[in-house]
Parts: structure tokens; sequence; C-alpha cells
């Protein structure tokens, strides 16, 4: 991702408001976006194969995740690693208007982007559809332990994780699984506990 940040792009520290309206909406659709063209999307799914079941593909493909809220509102995530940290940007906001600056990923009703859909029975899981429909109750912000920069613009926020009216978590993390330089997308329970232990709260929205 490129760092030049397009003005409705945030991070935890100037994003906190846009994620603290999302506690009580419900996530209505996901989709992980390739930024490339076709052939390049086709060479992630075989990578991906090579690594991991065909079902986890959606959780840990490289690219954006975009989602859309009952309320219309739709946000792509994404890991910024010059930033070793999750960003999001505003791609739809609650009056309906796509906005004109910084999208990445195309809106849902004009996709003409490679992308695949939560609801694929190929490429993702019943854990993660799971997700679907559940009522946001709050969202948590994580950093990795002993994550260290010497650069003071790095952030940091290594993971963003909503938690559900059932007390499941879905976490979007950066090098949360022992897959570098990508953002996973995965029930909290499934990472691993060696992994797990090394994160941490820093902020409650």
């Amino acid at each position: 991702m490129s760092n030049i940040f397009p003005e409705n792009l945030y991070f935890s520290g100037n994003g906190k408001e846009l994620l603290k309206s999302l506690i009580g909406q419900k996530i209505v659709r996901m989709f992980r976006y390739c930024l490339g063209n076709h052939e390049e999307f086709q060479d992630d799914l075989q990578d991906r194969f090579l690594e991991i079941p065909r079902d986890q593909v959606f959780s840990i493909m490289e690219g954006p995740l975009l989602i859309e809220f009952n309320s219309g509102v739709e946000i792509s995530f994404f890991s910024e690693e010059p930033m070793l940290s999750i960003a999001f940007c505003l791609e739809r906001n609650n009056k309906g208007e796509y906005m004109d600056l910084g999208t990445f990923c195309e809106p849902l009703d004009h996709q003409d982007s490679f992308f695949v859909d939560v609801n694929n029975t190929e490429f993702s899981n019943k854990s993660m559809k799971n997700f679907l429909n559940k009522r946001i109750t709050n969202i948590k912000l994580y950093r990795k332990d002993g994550l260290l920069s010497t650069s003071s613009y790095r952030i940091k926020d290594s993971a963003i994780s909503f938690v559900f009216e059932d007390s499941q978590q879905m976490i979007l993390g950066f090098d949360i699984l022992d897959v570098p330089s990508v953002m996973s997308v995965v029930p909290w329970d499934l990472i691993p506990a060696n992994l797990r232990d090394n994160l941490f709260e820093v902020s409650v929205i």
C-alpha cells in the first residue's frame, strides 16, 4: 500500500470515532480484494493453496478486507506494513455516498475487481460466515508485545478486534499468524496461544 495516505484513511489514533460508530451495528457482507490483475490474483490463490487449506484463503490472502455494515457504511481494512499497523478507509458513509478520494476497493454494487466473498464455499469457512448478522458490542485494539521501532512515526497497532453479542471475536491482525506481512482475518480462538499471548490490549473504543 502506498505511503501517500488519502484524506479518508485512518489509524486508531485518528479513527476512533469511526470505529466507535460501528458498535451496535451488524456486519452484512465481507470481501477480500486483490489489488493486482487477474494473473496476480490467481498466483496468490495458488501460493496460498501450498501453505493453507483452501477454505482459509479468505482469512489469509493478501489485499484489503471490505466490510459492509447494516447501516450501509462500507469500510476497507488493510495492513500498512511501513507503519506496522492496521489501517482503514471509509469507502461509503451512512448516507450511501461513496468516497471520491483514496478508495482502495470497488463499490460492492460495481464490482470489477478480483475478490473472495466470505460466503464462498471453497475459499472461506463456517467460522468466518458465523460473524455475519451478529451485533457488535465492543471493539478492541491490540499491539504486539515487544514490537519496537527506531522510527517514531510507526504506529504499531497490530490488530483490531470486533467483539460480538455472543462474546465471539473476529480479529484483523498484522503478523498475528505465521504468515508475515499479511493482514489475517480470523476468530480470536484460532490464533495460536503463543502468538495470542504476545498481543496486549492498548485501548477499548
